[in-house]
């Protein structure tokens, strides 16, 4: 046996999949190409019924620090569980996430890592480091302040709420590394009827009033586009249906939208500011282009 295959590693690069075999292969390529024996690949896939699966054996075959995990297919778990699943799989101290399967990532993790765990000295508690598409945070924090809540859409933002009250959670400004990758205009329009049924149904199990949510629809129809409000008043009949069957989450003790949007106003800044915030040195040795 290889003995690098035994090595513990310190960071565990959390992905979750379902249905993505089309852009999947590029996307994993684009961050098994950039990482070291210190990390791992936790890829967990949601029972899908494409080719993902073979295409991550495939992959794993080449990387041998990429675990693949095929869960029997479950419509009541959503990404957030799937989400807290690959937090559990984890081995390393550290997580990385929120990275699509249909984006690839540029050459930058490694700065990435290096710049929050020197940030991450000059706190006195763990904390959750958003950045541009890319989120980093301890296991251990992880698993104690979540789990997610098991839903499709908003499962981080909602995450982000139940933060700010012990002030864990800043985002770090930098340039977007991240890219969307291409897909197929039918793909496309699946989900995005899948998104707009969804975050309808959670709406409309947390709230009685679907007048009000189409009244809403239309007010912000500029925002949204004519074809969102469209789909939204379509899938009426359905999403009521759905929503009966939907366990609303309870948002007790959750800041106000404003509130929210004051914490996160006030805790965004550049790495070159929250370094100098912590008192922590800015010379990291990072691409100054991409982060400062």
């Amino acid at each position: 046996m290889n003995p690098k295959t035994e090595l513990i590693p310190t960071y565990s690069i959390c992905i979750c999949n379902f249905n993505m075999s089309d852009t999947l292969r590029e996307s994993l390529r684009s961050i098994i190409g950039q990482i070291t024996q210190e990390f791992e690949i936790v890829f967990v896939d949601d029972g899908s019924s494409d080719e993902s699966v073979k295409i991550a054996l495939d992959l794993q075959a080449e990387f041998p620090n990429m675990r693949v995990v095929a869960l029997d297919r479950d419509p009541s778990r959503k990404l957030g569980e799937t989400r807290n699943e690959s937090f559990r799989l984890a081995r390393g101290e550290w997580c990385i996430f929120h990275l699509d399967c249909d984006d690839t990532v540029g050459p930058f993790i490694i700065d990435f890592v290096r710049l929050v765990t020197n940030l991450d000295k000059g706190f006195d508690r763990d904390m959750l480091y958003a950045g541009q598409q890319i989120h980093m945070a301890k296991r251990s924090f992880l698993l104690r302040h979540g789990p997610f809540q098991n839903i499709y859409r908003g499962e981080d933002r909602d995450f982000y709420m139940r933060l700010i009250s012990s002030s864990s959670w800043i985002v770090i400004k930098h340039l977007r590394f991240i890219k969307r990758i291409p897909r197929t205009k039918q793909k496309m329009l699946l989900k995005n009827y899948l998104d707009a049924l969804d975050q309808m149904t959670t709406y409309l199990a947390e709230n009685s009033s679907y007048r009000a949510y189409i009244g809403a629809s239309f007010a912000s129809r500029k925002i949204i586009g004519s074809k969102t409000l469209l789909l939204r008043v379509l899938l009426a009949p359905t999403v009521r249906r759905k929503a009966r069957n939907r366990t609303p989450i309870s948002r007790k003790g959750y800041p106000t939208h404003s509130e929210f949007v004051n914490y996160r106003t006030k805790n965004t800044k550049s790495a070159s500011e929250w370094l100098e915030t912590v008192g922590e040195n800015t010379q990291l040795g990072i691409d100054r282009s991409i982060f400062f």
